[in-house]
C-alpha cells in the first residue's frame, strides 16, 4: 500500500519506492549474513523471495485496478494465504486497503504532506544526538 500511495506523489514518490525496495533487500541480505546463512543458500533464497515479492506486487496491483472482488481475491491469495475463514475479515481488509490507497487516510496523508523523506536522517549519528535533543519540536 505504501508503494502504491508513494507512486501517486510523482517523481519523488517513485524515487522513494525504489529506495524502500532497495533497502528492504539490503536488510534481508544483511540479516541472512548475521544469522550465518551459507552465502550460496542465501543467494538462492533471495532469488526465490524476489520472485515472490514481485509476484505479490503484481497480484496486488491487479487487485487494486479491478473491483472489490478482484482486490478481495488478491488479498485472500497473498495476505491470508488462502486461509481466511471469516469473509467479514476479508471485507474489512478490502475497505481498509481502498481507503489507504485512495489518499483519504489521515495518517498516511499527513506523512506524505510532511515529506519526512526529503530531510536527512541524522538522529542515529552521535555528533547530532545532542543537537537534535536540544531542538524544540515544531
Amino acid at each position: 500500500m505504501c508503494l502504491v500511495r508513494m507512486k501517486q506523489e510523482g517523481r519523488t514518490g517513485k524515487y522513494m519506492c525504489r529506495i524502500i525496495v532497495h533497502f528492504m533487500w539490503e536488510d534481508v541480505e544483511q540479516r541472512g549474513r548475521v544469522m550465518g546463512v551459507n552465502p550460496y543458500i542465501l543467494k538462492k533464497n533471495m532469488m526465490i523471495m524476489t520472485n515472490n515479492f514481485y509476484a505479490a506486487i503484481l497480484g496486488y496491483d491487479e487487485g487494486l485496478l479491478s473491483d472489490d472482488h478482484g482486490l478481495a481475491a488478491a488479498l485472500w491469495r497473498m495476505f491470508f494465504n488462502q486461509k481466511c475463514e471469516d469473509p467479514r475479515q476479508l471485507e474489512l481488509l478490502v475497505e481498509y486497503v481502498r481507503k489507504q490507497v485512495s489518499g483519504r487516510s489521515r495518517p498516511l496523508q499527513s506523512l506524505m504532506e510532511s515529506r519526512p523523506f526529503l530531510r536527512p536522517v541524522e538522529a542515529g549519528r552521535p555528533e547530532h544526538r545532542e543537537r537534535l535533543s536540544s531542538q524544540k519540536p515544531a
